[in-house]
């Protein structure tokens, strides 16, 4: 059975690692934001989440 070696691109890897930054930005940004703006803007912000979910 011969080996099989699968390669991945430069897109594919850029890809990945776009992905990779995006994913970890979604969860650190409404870490900053509530810290900035304050309890009522961050409370306006969830239900507007809320609302468009």
């Amino acid at each position: 059975m011969p080996a099989s070696t699968q390669r991945l691109g430069l897109a594919a890897l850029t890809a990945l690692v776009v992905g990779s930054m995006v994913g970890a930005g979604i969860f650190s940004l409404p870490q900053n934001v509530a810290r900035s703006a304050g309890p009522a803007a961050a409370m306006i912000g969830w239900a507007l989440s809320g609302a468009g979910m």
